[in-house]
């Protein structure tokens, strides 16, 4: 009943995060807290109330929470199992499901959940079946899209929201569909690229324009401007998108001039001086998540180098193979020009260790590192290479090859939507939200 009513505070609570802390602690480790938990949870869901569904609604809230807490001790299945004799016909109890059994790594099972409560009308669980399905598709390919690999998962999230469906559920379900629009559209080309990014593009002002969640629609609005331009050349798509204070937007919507003492001044001044004789290095590092969230605006970047005759070093230290996948499309996207690709996924010896470090020391004249995994032809071509006009970073989790880079003096620019430390320790220059992109590549 504590955990109920602390979770009805406002979330920025001093007291609130400590409390509930104290309080679920005990719950992931102690049978007998464990026991007494799901009694109280089951007494509570008996109450009568002029709602009817409320004390099941309230009874659910607090298991989500608990078991979103406690989902790293592998028992968030064992605990809903247990629960399932009084919340089982919820709907939404299915949604649960299907995330503690994803947190173990049971796709299948948790899409057959998923798919459960989609059918018996929990919103949320629509875009949590989507996400799960379009996962197992990728999971089934490790040579990159299959015509049609997609469509079921945008098959389940085409529905309209209704009257009953929860602002964040709505949101979770339009910015679904519109982000596996786009990530097919990367994949095709010609009109249908074109159809699905024009769907996409018509999702995002939706949602920029309806009673989402803030965090929902500021980067609805971040991508919707770079799709816009993307597609059409056009100005108003940035609009929202300048309000919310991203700096590409502002550029683009008010043609105005970056002062001189911005970091992206001096890359936009050294961009338009590159030529044939330059190289940079791309590092690519995360998720497919992650990458995918970057890919249009990275693909714009490398295909203004491409143009303008640079040489590129990609660093591929992405989470799994069909990120590999993406990063080799993105490259035939982009039309680079012999690249030269350092992956870490393509040879057993080379899984785990990292060739940044590596890279950075011999671009810069420095003695080959000791766990330098390249091979000598690889290590020969950086050694005559110039010094990289600057680093491109894309994705997350890049802070140790962030201090790599620094350390030999690079100049990087990190693509991520999360903060790194190392912004204040040398970094030329961030961008932080995609359409940013439109700072460099107007």
């Amino acid at each position: 009943m504590l955990i109920r009513s602390l979770l009805g505070q406002p979330p920025d609570d001093q007291d609130r995060a400590s409390q509930l802390r104290q309080l679920v602690q005990p719950l992931c480790v102690d049978t007998d807290a464990q026991e007494e938990f799901l009694k109280t949870a089951q007494w509570s869901v008996s109450f009568s109330t002029d709602i009817y569904y409320l004390p099941t609604q309230l009874a659910l809230d607090v298991m989500a929470y608990v078991v979103s807490i406690c989902g790293r001790y592998n028992n968030g299945v064992t605990w809903l199992e247990q629960a399932n004799v009084f919340l089982g016909e919820d709907p939404r109890f299915h949604q649960l499901r299907a995330h503690a059994w994803a947190v173990q790594g049971h796709f299948d099972k948790a899409t057959q959940e998923a798919l459960r409560g989609a059918a018996l009308g929990e919103p949320q669980a629509v875009a949590l079946a989507a996400h799960l399905e379009a996962q197992r598709a990728r999971s089934m390919t490790a040579d990159g899209y299959q015509n049609g690999m997609f469509d079921k998962a945008l098959a389940i999230t085409d529905t309209e929201p209704t009257a009953r469906w929860s602002a964040v559920a709505a949101a979770a379900v339009l910015a679904t569909r519109a982000r596996l629009l786009l990530e097919r559209a990367f994949w095709l080309s010609s009109d249908r690229e074109f159809s699905d990014r024009q769907e996409a593009t018509g999702i995002l002002r939706r949602i920029v324009s309806g009673p989402f969640p803030t965090a929902v629609r500021l980067r609805a609005a971040d991508l919707l401007c770079l799709e816009t331009q993307l597609l059409s050349n056009n100005r108003i798509g940035c609009q929202a998108a300048a309000r919310f204070g991203h700096l590409g937007a502002l550029e683009n919507e008010d043609s105005r001039q970056l002062s001189a003492q911005h970091p992206l001044y001096a890359i936009r001044q050294q961009w338009r001086s590159l030529n044939e004789h330059d190289w940079v290095i791309v590092v690519f590092r995360g998720p497919t998540s992650e990458l995918m969230e970057w890919a249009g605006a990275t693909e714009q970047l490398l295909s203004r180098l491409a143009q303008l005759g640079v040489r590129l070093v990609v660093i591929n230290h992405s989470s799994d193979v069909w990120s590999t996948s993406l990063i080799t499309r993105l490259l035939t996207r982009a039309h680079a020009l012999r690249p030269l690709i350092l992956d870490r996924h393509q040879q057993q010896h080379r899984r785990g260790v990292s060739f940044v470090g590596c890279v950075a020391a011999l671009m810069a004249r420095h003695k080959r590192p000791q766990d330098c995994p390249l091979s000598s032809s690889e290590a020969e071509t950086l050694r005559q290479a110039p010094f990289p006009a600057f680093v491109l970073a894309v994705g997350r989790n890049l802070d140790a090859d962030l201090s790599d880079l620094l350390l030999y003096k690079h100049r990087v620019v990190l693509a991520s939507i999360r903060r790194s430390e190392m912004v204040e320790k040398g970094l030329f220059a961030w961008l932080k939200s995609v359409s940013d992109v439109l700072v460099l590549v107007p």
